[in-house]
């Protein structure tokens, strides 16, 4: 999450189709009600999110203790 953007990504198929993604531009949408995930005009805001999130993903991995969970707060 940004200030400008909130980011969530599912397995594909299990909540939102093929998407996989949630997208919410928060200046425009802070009440989060319409999903901008597919649309083709934020594609590269799409890629960075998504790339900044397996960035963390990975940092938070490298920490971690073998058998035990690391879950977002």
């Amino acid at each position: 999450m940004t200030r400008e953007a909130r980011y969530t990504e599912y397995l594909l198929g299990s909540v939102h189709g093929e998407t996989g993604a949630e997208l919410h531009l928060l200046d425009e949408d802070p009440l989060e009600r319409e999903n901008r995930g597919p649309d083709p005009a934020l594609r590269a805001l799409r890629g960075e999110l998504h790339q900044r999130r397996r960035d963390h993903e990975w940092r938070r991995a490298d920490r971690a203790t073998p058998g035990t969970l690391v879950a977002p707060v």
